[in-house]
């Protein structure tokens, strides 16, 4: 008789990558840069969302590399029936964190001479209706920005550009268009306009841009009138906090009242061996529902007074090996546990460490260790990391964003064997 049982293995390598990684943390400074985001009441006609024409001065931000591989993305099906024989694939996160990676493929049909496929619907399936029309090696079309919320998806017209290196070897992205409204500062109502700068569709990123007509004359001066997104903006030396939704479709200034001091802490492993750390970024969520974005290479910096938790964290650390970084992001999308909440004092500091005690775990679809099982039947297991607060990973890649020919996705074996260690069935399993 087989005593099924699910039995927690995970390639060496894959283990041993992580293990060595997070149990080496040490203190880090980070120079952080801070993004306020909250609900804001005057929304729908106020903003909306405009198309533009190439050439225009507010058409895009510098394009973005995507990573492109031979080797098809896991979960991706193709019915399409490709012109050429040669083909590279790619994928983009258009939203949030959380939200369904759109695959990308990059059809060679002949010298210098290229077809793009979009799935633009998501749904993991590249269909003929899905090759987007080309001028000049570049590709401008209708993309919906997605965020997804306790289950709850939501989409937003944006538009993108592609466009293929002329050598063919490199595929550049960006978000086109801006969002137009007016912001109320001392009374006054001003016209503004919002615009992506990192090209993830939203608009409440460390590179995404504010403008605001201050002296109402109906021109854009992009010396006095443009701005980082930023929780503090100082306008004519006046200082404000900036408060937005993440679809962008609202945004107020208030007069800057009450502040503390955020900081980013990693913890220290006993012989203080230091964290390989090339980058983090975190978010903290306020209770009220703002969000404050932390990146870069100082400890602390000034934020509003108030209780704020990690929503999402973006770590890249160096291989010991000098072998392509890895980046690992999380999402409280599916965070395990209570919430850990951070107090903001007025004028005082709160030290924040992101990380934690990581744990790998796995889950079934009854959620148990052990279970009894037919022949026949499919049994669901899924690798689960968390941060020390709850935070589920949602993505992990190897090189960087700019280095598309050293993409390596890491994943793990999971086995299903008997009780005497006879292996019935292995797979293997990445993250979405």
């Amino acid at each position: 008789m087989i005593d099924s049982r699910i039995v927690r293995r995970v390639a060496a390598f894959w283990k041993r990558r992580f293990s060595s990684f997070f149990a080496s943390i040490v203190p880090f400074t980070a120079t952080i840069s801070i993004a306020l985001i909250s609900n804001i009441a005057a929304r729908g006609d106020a903003w909306r969302y405009v198309a533009t024409e190439p050439g225009d001065p507010f058409d895009h931000a510098p394009p973005r590399a995507v990573p492109l591989s031979p080797k098809i993305p896991e979960g991706v099906t193709e019915r399409a029936k490709y012109r050429g024989e040669v083909r590279r694939y790619g994928q983009i996160r258009f939203g949030g964190a959380s939200s369904r990676r759109v695959a990308v493929v990059v059809d060679e049909t002949g010298p210098k001479r290229y077809d793009l496929y979009v799935d633009i619907n998501r749904n993991r399936i590249i269909e003929d209706r899905e090759r987007m029309t080309e001028v000049d090696r570049t590709w401008r079309f209708p993309l919906s920005v997605e965020l997804i919320d306790g289950g709850q998806v939501r989409q937003f017209p944006r538009g993108v550009e592609f466009r293929i290196g002329a050598s063919g070897r490199t595929l550049g992205f960006a978000s086109t268009g801006y969002l137009e409204g007016n912001v109320e500062i001392t009374g006054k109502s001003l016209a503004a306009r919002r615009q992506d700068g990192d090209g993830d569709g939203l608009l409440t990123g460390l590179q995404d841009r504010v403008w605001i007509d201050v002296d109402g004359d109906g021109r854009w001066n992009p010396i006095d009138e443009q701005f980082l997104f930023s929780t503090i903006l100082t306008i004519r030396q006046n200082r404000f906090i900036v408060r937005s939704d993440p679809d962008g479709l609202g945004i107020s200034l208030a007069p800057l009242e009450g502040t503390g001091i955020a900081a980013i802490v990693l913890p220290t492993k006993p012989g203080g061996s230091k964290l390989p750390l090339v980058s983090i970024e975190t978010t903290l969520i306020g209770r009220d529902g703002s969000i404050v974005a932390l990146s870069g290479d100082h400890s602390e910096a000034q934020v509003p007074v108030g209780s704020y938790r990690v929503g999402n964290l973006s770590l890249t650390l160096a291989d010991p090996a000098g072998d392509p970084t890895w980046t690992y992001v999380f999402s409280e999308n599916g965070r395990k546990g209570a919430e850990h909440w951070y107090e903001v004092p007025k004028d005082g500091k709160v030290e924040i460490d992101p990380i934690g005690a990581v744990t790998l775990e796995f889950e079934t679809a009854e959620n148990q260790a052990e279970f009894a099982s037919k022949p026949g039947e499919e049994i669901r297991v899924q690798p689960r990391m968390y941060t020390g607060d709850g935070l589920l990973i949602v993505t992990v890649y190897r090189g960087s964003t700019l280095n598309p020919l050293r993409d390596e996705g890491p994943w793990a074996r999971v086995a299903l064997m008997t009780s005497d260690g006879v292996a019935l069935f292995e797979t293997r399993s990445g993250f979405a």
